[in-house]
This record gives C-alpha cells, sequence and structure tokens, in this order.
C-alpha cells in the first residue's frame, strides 16, 4: 500500500512539474519506495520517511515522520529517487547521491551504502537524472548519455548484460553526443535524441522497447524510425510516449489496462492512445499512467486498487479517465510551468523550431543571443497554454557558430544552445 502511494505521488509530481532539470525555479518532489525528497524554490533540500539504507540523506538510518533538511545547501537544482536511494543535482552543474549502493547505484565507484550526499565522480557537467530501482541514467551538457549501476538485463546499454554485472562508476553509452532526455524503467531504459529519434534498451519481457519482439537489448534500439518523439516516460514494465502533433503512444505490460488502449493485450509496438491529439505532458506510474491535457485536465488510466487514478474507486481503467477530484488542484500546481524544448532541427542552415510548453496561457520572452552575449532576436508576447512553437530562419544568423537562447517567464528561466551552419 504504501509503495503504490509513493508511486503515485512521484507520477503526479513529475507529470505536473516536468521541468528542465538544469533550470528548475519550483518547488519539487520526488519519492523513493517509502521515502520523500523535496526541493525548495530557495534551492534548499528535504527529506523523510523510512531510512535503513541512508536515503534521507541526513548522516543517519533512522525513519524521520517530517520533512527534515539534507545539510544546508541551497544550491539544489534537481532530485531524483527510486527504491532506497537519491541522486540530485546542484546549480554547478555537480552530481550527489546517497542511499542505498548494493548494485552502484550511487556511481561513486564502490557499493558502500551512503548516509550523506556523496559527489559522483568530479564533473560539473551534469543537465539531467533518472533512475529507477538500480540503475542511473544521466546526460551532461554536451549530450552525451552516461549510465551506472546494475546491468541485469542491458539496462545500462553499453552492450553487455548478465546477473552479477554491476556498474559502480558512470560509463558513456555510445559514442554520440545527440541524447536530449532519458528515463529509466525498472531495468530497462529509453531516450530521446536531438533529430527527435526514440531508443530503447535492456529488458523487454512484455515487448516494452517497442521493437517489435521481446528480446532484451544490450544496446540502444530505434523505435518506429520517421516518427518525431517529443517527449517519453518509462514505468516498471511499459512506455508511453508523446508524439510531436499532440497524440499519445504506448507499449509493453498491459496487463491491468496501463496502455489505455481499451484491452489488456501486451504490445511489442507503439499503439496510440484514443485519437487525440491535444496531450502536453506524460508519466508512468506502477501499472498506471497519467497524462494532462494542453487545457489543463488530469486523465489516467490502468491499475486502480489504491485509487491512484484518482477518479473516486478502485476500479482498473483500460481506456483514459478524467481525474474528477484533481483537475483543478493539478491546474493551480502546474500554473505558469513551462518545459523548453532543444531547438529542431540543431544544427541547421535555413530554418530551426524553438518548441516550449505552457500551463496555462501567459507572458514569456524568447531572446536569442551570439557566442558574444550580443542579442540578434526578441520577442515578448502572451503564448498560449499548452505547445508553443516560434520558427527563426536563417536571416537572424550573421555567420557560422554556436548561439544561445533564453525563454523565461514569471517564475521560470531557462536557456539552450543552438547552432548554426551557413550555407
Amino acid at each position: 500500500m504504501k509503495n503504490n502511494i509513493y508511486r503515485f505521488l512521484s507520477g503526479l509530481f513529475a507529470l505536473v512539474l516536468s521541468l528542465p532539470l538544469q533550470a528548475q525555479t519550483t518547488t519539487r518532489i520526488a519519492t523513493g519506495s517509502e521515502h520523500g525528497l523535496i526541493l525548495k524554490s530557495d534551492g534548499t533540500l528535504w527529506a523523510w520517511g523510512r531510512n535503513f539504507s541512508g536515503q534521507l540523506g541526513n548522516g543517519t538510518t533512522t525513519t524521520v515522520n517530517c520533512a527534515t533538511q539534507i545539510g544546508t545547501g541551497t544550491t539544489w537544482a534537481a532530485i531524483a529517487a527510486i527504491s532506497e536511494h537519491s541522486v540530485a543535482l546542484k546549480s554547478d552543474g555537480t552530481l550527489w547521491a546517497w542511499g542505498d549502493n548494493i548494485y552502484g547505484q550511487l556511481g561513486i565507484g564502490s557499493f558502500t551504502a551512503q548516509l550523506n550526499p556523496v559527489q559522483v565522480g568530479t564533473d560539473n557537467k551534469w543537465t539531467q537524472i533518472s533512475c529507477y530501482e538500480n540503475h542511473v541514467l544521466a546526460l551532461k551538457k554536451d549530450s552525451t548519455l552516461w549510465a551506472w549501476g546494475a546491468n541485469s538485463n542491458g539496462q545500462l546499454g553499453n552492450g553487455q548484460s548478465g546477473t552479477g554485472i554491476y556498474v559502480s562508476s558512470p560509463i558513456q553509452i555510445g559514442v554520440g553526443s545527440k541524447w536530449t532526455a532519458v528515463t529509466a524503467g525498472v531495468a530497462f531504459s529509453a531516450a530521446l535524441k536531438s533529430d527527435s529519434t526514440l531508443w530503447t534498451w535492456g529488458w523487454n519481457r512484455f515487448g516494452n522497447l517497442g521493437i517489435g519482439n521481446t528480446t532484451d537489448q544490450s544496446s540502444p534500439v530505434q523505435v518506429a524510425a520517421g516518427t518525431k518523439w517529443k517527449a517519453v516516460r518509462a514505468g516498471n514494465g511499459h512506455i508511453t510516449a508523446l508524439k510531436s502533433d499532440g497524440s499519445v503512444w504506448a507499449w509493453g505490460d498491459n496487463s491491468e489496462g496501463q496502455l489505455g488502449i481499451g484491452n489488456t493485450t501486451n504490445q511489442s509496438s507503439p499503439v496510440q492512445v484514443g485519437t487525440g491529439t491535444t496531450w502536453s505532458h506524460i508519466s508512468n506510474g506502477y501499472s498506471f499512467t497519467l497524462a494532462l491535457q494542453s487545457n489543463g485536465t488530469l486523465w489516467a488510466w490502468g491499475r486502480n486498487a489504491s485509487r491512484q487514478l484518482g477518479n473516486g474507486n478502485v476500479t482498473q481503467q483500460n481506456s483514459p479517465v478524467q481525474s474528477t477530484c484533481s483537475s483543478t488542484a493539478v491546474s493551480n500546481i502546474a500554473a505558469s510551468v513551462l518545459q523548453l524544448q532543444q531547438n529542431r532541427p540543431n544544427p541547421f542552415s535555413h530554418e530551426t523550431t524553438i518548441s516550449f510548453v505552457l500551463a496555462e496561457t501567459s507572458k514569456a520572452d524568447l531572446t536569442v543571443y551570439d557566442g558574444t552575449g550580443r542579442q540578434v532576436y526578441h520577442v515578448q508576447k502572451v503564448f498560449n497554454a499548452g505547445t508553443n512553437d516560434v520558427k527563426l530562419d536563417k536571416s537572424i544568423f550573421s555567420t557560422s557558430g554556436t548561439y544561445f537562447y533564453r525563454l523565461a517567464s514569471e517564475k521560470y528561466v531557462a536557456v539552450r544552445k543552438l547552432q548554426f551552419v551557413a550555407e
């Protein structure tokens, strides 16, 4: 029961507060199997719950009933938690971990549990993190992908797999530097590249890799070539993904209706959830799925034994149903939340598109700077709720090189890099 509650909260807050990790300025929550973390807007980090492995990061193994601050630091920027360990980013780009470490999931070069946050290596270029059970995925500023922890089913993506194969320090996955988003499942992984392609690897018992079979993969394999994917979320045995056209697709384990396709048949290739194209955010829980539409309404489907679908009953749902008791609350939580995507294509020569998501209609500034910091483009206007696209053509850019774009609203600032190649 406790595990289901924590997994529901984890899915809900990952859904409505899915901001870029390197620019987090709003309160954020993450949950493990029986512990919780909260990142406050002042940069402080707090924890509570079960602490048998030191997952609260307070120097003890004593369970805590109320949120207690972890250290005195005020520069925490992003958090992730699962099972009995925690991972967090600081605003300086350093990565820290603590708690259970039997599989090397802390990434600190050993298998010893840690009662306080310990830095992962010495690098200060980390930007994204995702963890599930016993492995961790992370991205660096150069868009390279790294992984560590258990690798029984090839979930690290380094071409190896097998019982007893554990990696206790970050290893780079492949040689590419075009990764933009990562998500970890129970023993499998998924990631997006800058060209909007989706790749999966690891455990594939239920077809959860979406590649048309149920064979485990120890290296990344592309899902549905030719498709433009925008977001992806992995769960305990299924994946849900959002296309650039606003449609939602799912595959993998469907024993409890978690794919939302009207039945309980497992799927080894992507299947569309309904026919709608107004979805804006997605998140997977333990055998259930949550999703937001661009109008701010919350929908859910799958397992409901612990009322995790928020529709007032305990009946399993094989298709999306609106969460009748929380749409107002979710709208309030999500107010002014943005999600800035990497521009696509990148690099580009003719035209590129900057996309971002607003949870509500609000004013925002988009500014583009050249490598010297000179402003070359600026727009300030009221943008609509949902996905907004701003197209930039080559006339804005005078010479080949690296440029930066900055999106800012009342509560949010994020910066991305783009590359222009003059012909």
